[in-house]
């Protein structure tokens, strides 16, 4: 079969066909792709704020780590049609975060797993305070419960001066414990 030029085939047809991958080229290059923005401070409340108004904007956390500050990684979906709202929560009492946790789980929020970390500038008696954040699907409320499970503590023995043990709550336990009962549900 012979699949050279015919003068036979219209050449409007030929015009349409390319005027047509054009348009879907430069439809596809026009698409609206992804924003990001990257958020840095080095306190919670301010954190909070910022979250927030990149919430209202339309942007979503992807993941938070912190060191010396806190970093958040914020995306803004190229339909941007639905907006989330975000929830800060930073405590160094387990009883605190358990509270704050239970209050936040009835007013739908779900605890992002890319997004608990720990306050190295901030400790307390119990150890560093651990922050968490939180998002919110817009629609209806769908609840979450949230329970605290123990995480491992090292303990040396100091023998002598009243056989005195001292201990310490291992942060990764801890960050594992709570990675883990967020994957199981």
């Amino acid at each position: 079969m012979n699949t050279a030029f015919r003068p036979g085939l219209p050449v409007g047809l030929i015009r349409l066909g390319l005027l047509a991958s054009l348009l879907s080229a430069s439809l596809q290059a026009a698409e609206p792709s992804p924003q990001y923005r990257l958020l840095v401070t080095s306190k919670t409340s301010t954190l909070q704020r910022e979250i927030q108004a990149a919430a209202a904007q339309g942007y979503r956390v992807l993941a938070a780590w912190a060191g010396r500050d806190f970093i958040v990684v914020l995306e803004k979906p190229a339909d941007n049609s639905e907006k989330y709202d975000y929830l800060l929560v930073a405590a160094l009492r387990t009883s605190t975060l358990q509270s704050e946790l239970k209050e936040a789980g009835i007013q739908g929020f779900r605890l992002l797993p890319s997004a608990v970390f720990l306050n190295e500038s901030l400790t307390g008696p119990d150890g560093e305070e651990l922050v968490l954040i939180l998002e919110k699907a817009p629609g209806p409320v769908i609840r979450y419960d949230y329970r605290l499970l123990a995480a491992a503590t090292d303990y040396d023995y100091v023998p002598g001066s009243n056989d005195s043990v001292t201990g310490e709550l291992d942060r990764g336990a801890l960050e594992r414990v709570i990675a883990s009962a967020v994957e199981e549900g």
